[in-house]
C-alpha cells in the first residue's frame, strides 16, 4: 500500500480553523498555515485553488458547527432560551470564530439573513415560542427574531467591551426579552390579562433543563 500522504486537504483546513480560532481570520495566511503543519505552501496551493477558498472552507466549518451547537437547545425545555444562552455560550468560548462568522464585515447584514443561516432549527423553536405565550405563529417569529438580534448585539458587546454575564444572567436577560415581546403581541391583539402575565413571568423565570426522554 502507498504511504498515507502527510499533507492533506483535510489537515491543512485543519490547521487553518485552529489558527482562525486562536487568532482570527485575518492570521490565516500562506505562510502562517504552512509553518503551523511544519511545511512549504506548495501543499495548500496544491490542494486549494487560493487562500480565498481555504478561508471559505473554515468559514462554512465554523458555520455548520456553530448551528450544530445551537440544535442542541432543541434537547431542552424552553428551547427558545437554551438557544440564546447558547448563542453567547459560543460567542464567549470562540470569540474569533464569531467575529468571522457574525461581525459587522463577514456577518449577516439583515434581519433575513440571520435567520437564514438557522432555519433549519428555528421552526420547532417558533413552534414552542407560540405553544409557551398563546401568541400567533407569526408573532412568535417575530419574538425570535428579535431574540436573535438581541443576543447578536448583546454577544458582540460583551466580546468589545471583555465583560463576561453568568448562566443566570443569561437565563434572565432572554426571559426579559421574549416574555416583553410576547406580552406587546399579546396587548396587541386584546388578549392579555395581568394573571396571563404574572404566569409568564413566573413561567419562564427559570433557566432551561434537559428533556427527560422515554428508554421505553
Amino acid at each position: 500500500m502507498p504511504p498515507k500522504a502527510r499533507f492533506t486537504r483535510e489537515k491543512i483546513e485543519d490547521a487553518a480553523y485552529q489558527l482562525t480560532r486562536e487568532k482570527g481570520l485575518e492570521a490565516v495566511a500562506a505562510r502562517e498555515v504552512a509553518k503551523s503543519m511544519g511545511m512549504t505552501v506548495t501543499p495548500i496551493f496544491t490542494y486549494f485553488a487560493g487562500m480565498d477558498e481555504l478561508k471559505s472552507c473554515v468559514k462554512d466549518r465554523a458555520r455548520r458547527e456553530f448551528v450544530d451547537y445551537l440544535r442542541g437547545s432543541l434537547d431542552y425545555f424552553p428551547a427558545f432560551k437554551e438557544f440564546g444562552m447558547r448563542w453567547m455560550r459560543y460567542a464567549r468560548e470562540n470569540p474569533n470564530l464569531y467575529r468571522m462568522l457574525m461581525g459587522p464585515e463577514e456577518g449577516p447584514a439583515s434581519l433575513e439573513e440571520l435567520l437564514d443561516l438557522f432555519r433549519e432549527i428555528l421552526t420547532p423553536i417558533t413552534d414552542e415560542i407560540a405553544n409557551t405565550f398563546g401568541i400567533s405563529r407569526t408573532d412568535a417569529g417575530s419574538v425570535l427574531g428579535h431574540m436573535m438580534v438581541y443576543t447578536n448585539g448583546l454577544s458582540g458587546f460583551l466580546l468589545r467591551s471583555g465583560k463576561a454575564m453568568s448562566e443566570e444572567e443569561l437565563s434572565v436577560a432572554i426571559s426579559q426579552v421574549c416574555v416583553s415581546l410576547a406580552v406587546r403581541a399579546k396587548l396587541l391583539d386584546g388578549s392579555a390579562s395581568m394573571t396571563g402575565v404574572r404566569e409568564m413571568l413566573s413561567r419562564n423565570g427559570i433557566s432551561p433543563e434537559k428533556k427527560r426522554h422515554s428508554t421505553t
